[in-house]
């Protein structure tokens, strides 16, 4: 056993137990009076154990298994061998208060730390360089745990936001790292627990599993796990067990995408050919600001294709391994529309010609094609507006064919494009922004005006999902009854005591914050400090950092950094809404810049290398001393 897995915990705790239908014993400690909010991570973590024992063919070893709620904590969770210890926001469920979103991430890190007892714990990698060994594993291994037991809440389809799109984001800058990065003292490893060891290592993952498909990738886990329990691993040992299982030579297909930084974009084009359609490919590095790759990276990558007329089946598969090469599928009609990485499976994007793009409008309008297709096109198309590859214009044509969408997460990918658009609409003059802002109403109106504000009976958790983020979209874009329905809900909730939905709950705070001024902004703050509930404490917080009010913001600063009344491990989250404004965003970034010294002086290089990460990417462009 490692010795960085020993852990015991001393306090005033109560728990609720049960027993895995293995044996094993599985309580869940909280603080005096929150021991129900733990039932459903009860409930899932003993199935989750019992799941993880088949999958992986190998019992879980211990007699028991703790997992404690602690108020604060600096870390999200930790898997230590028989106590699991989490923040109380990532274990504990109220089912009246917690959000769909929130639930389903409880969901996620409860499976994610119970995989560790496999990938982390039963097998530990021999240095910190094959980090990805437990955390790209264990972050696989959660999806596929919710996935097949949690099916309300469609969690392939938030993979592809909360993982491809988020690793591509970090690992499409130029300065990114591999997924093996050499470790030579154990003080640089705060370093790389970022997306590319979490969100990258679960993408590749999962692109893995897809081209040797999931019995074959399950056999070469089981391989890995039984031959080196108990001991420890490095990446090559992985490899050898997969391609054990497999039959292929996995080292040589799988080391460009670990060993180094970056992926692929494809450009692809197309000519007919009888019957049959030639794909010209040509892959190199993407690179988020639109520059070359000084290295020329090549990818082993697979390639998955589909076509108009079986758009949910994989038409031909293909290894693209040089820089160019010509492929041909059979049966294509002509006129048929082609798009490649099949279910937005493999970690690349792709760029298409015009003639390719504009064949597939009509079925992304019928929403003919499937929804991970759709998804990936418009999320590729939005980062490469970004590089300069595509146009405004472009983007907004594809987006505008989406108006009969129905999938929260394909508007989510819209949305971003939105964000962007909004973005760029600033630098140029407020007759554009407002131009742009016009745009996105007439985009979302229907929508919004279809779905409403109320809960519909019969209707899954996704579409509220989709309710909040709709009409937050159009109140961002200054839609005043949207507005106006968003303030009335908050003061029905204050003085009627009418309940928020949960699912709208951060849409709700986030306008009241921005329209209201200190009237609303010191209502949200007076609920932040009378909940007794940590979701509720952070939306406030996080709608509060979104006023457009200077003297506010300061006034939140101070609160959260130099009054310390918000828990460290939650003062990154003062930064979240500060995105908003141009105020907001030069605020943020100066507080930063001023404040560096004293918060690496105070916090782990994780938390601080966070406010970085979220203070920049709000930025719409660097502010300069004059």
């Amino acid at each position: 056993m490692s010795s960085y897995l020993v852990a015991f915990a001393v306090g005033e705790l109560e728990y609720i137990s049960t027993k895995t239908n293995s044996g094993v014993e599985m309580r869940v400690y909280t603080v005096p009076g929150k021991k129900e909010q733990g039932q459903y991570s009860l409930d899932l973590s003993a199935k989750c154990i019992d799941w993880y024992n088949e999958w992986f063919d190998i019992p879980y070893p211990l007699p028991k298994c703790d997992l404690i709620a602690i108020p604060d904590f600096s870390m999200g969770a930790m898997e230590n061998w028989g106590l699991v210890t989490y923040r109380e926001i990532a274990l504990l469920v109220d089912p009246g208060v917690t959000s769909t979103r929130q639930k389903s991430r409880v969901a996620l890190v409860v499976a994610h730390e119970l995989a560790h007892l496999w990938f982390g714990n039963l097998v530990t990698m021999k240095w910190w360089t094959d980090l990805w060994l437990k955390e790209g594993f264990a972050s696989f291994m959660e999806y596929m745990f919710v996935g097949a037991n949690c099916s309300e809440f469609k969690i392939w389809l938030h993979f592809l936001n909360d993982e491809l799109a988020s690793g591509m984001g970090l690992d499409g800058l130029r300065n990114s790292h591999p997924i093996e990065v050499e470790i030579d003292n154990p003080n640089e490893l705060d370093e790389i627990y970022d997306s590319i060891t979490y969100a990258k290592s679960n993408s590749v993952n999962r692109m893995l599993c897809y081209y040797l498909s999931e019995p074959v990738f399950q056999k070469g886990l089981r391989i890995y796990l039984k031959k080196f329990q108990y001991s420890n691993a490095v990446t090559q040992d992985l490899w050898s067990a997969l391609s054990e299982a497999s039959g292929q030579n996995v080292n040589e297909l799988m080391s460009g995408w670990t060993q180094q930084m970056g992926f692929p974009v494809l450009n692809v084009t197309q000519r007919q050919d009888g019957n049959n359609r030639v794909l010209t490919v040509e892959q190199r590095r993407f690179i988020s600001d639109g520059g070359e790759d000084p290295k020329n990276s090549l990818w082993q990558v697979p390639i998955t294709v589909s076509v108009g007329s079986a758009p949910s089946d994989v038409k031909a598969r293909f290894l693209l391994k040089e820089k160019q090469q010509e492929f041909v599928v059979e049966g294509v009609a002509p006129g048929e529309w082609v798009k490649l990485n099949s279910g937005t499976t493999g970690f690349y994007r792709v760029e298409y010609s015009d003639e390719m793009l504009t064949s597939m409008l009509p079925d992304i309008a019928s929403r003919k094609m499937p929804v991970l297709d759709r998804f990936g096109l418009i999320n590729d198309l939005s980062a490469l507006l970004n590089t300069g590859r595509v146009s405004i214009a472009q983007f907004v044509q594809v987006a505008a064919s989406s108006a009969n969408e129905d999938e929260y997460v394909v508007w989510g990918a819209i949305d971003e494009g939105m964000s962007k658009l909004l973005a760029c609409s600033r630098e140029m003059s407020e007759e554009t922004l407002k131009r742009a802002k016009q745009l996105i109403v007439k985009m979302f109106e229907k929508t919004g005006a279809d779905l409403g504000f109320a809960e519909q009976s019969g209707e899954d958790t996704q579409k509220m999902m989709l309710r909040a983020l709709v009409q937050a979209r159009l109140a961002r874009a200054g839609h005043q009854p949207t507005i106006d329905k968003f303030n009335q809900m908050f003061t029905d909730f204050l003085e009627k005591g009418t309940p928020i939905h949960p699912d709208i709950r951060l849409a709700t705070f986030g306008v009241v914050a921005r329209s209201t001024g200190k009237e609303g902004f010191d209502k949200l703050m007076n609920l932040r400090e009378t909940t007794t509930f940590q979701e509720i404490e952070r939306q406030a917080m996080i709608a509060m950092s979104q006023t457009p009010e200077q003297p506010l913001l300061a006034q939140l600063f101070e609160y959260g950094f130099e009054k310390n009344k918000v828990r460290p491990q939650d003062q990154l989250y003062l930064f979240l809404g500060t995105g908003s404004t141009h105020m907001g965003q030069q605020y943020a970034w100066q507080y930063f810049c001023e404040h560096i010294k004293e918060f690496l002086e105070k916090k782990s290089t994780i938390v601080v290398r966070n406010m970085a990460r979220i203070t920049v990417n709000n930025l719409d462009c660097f502010y300069l001393d004059s």
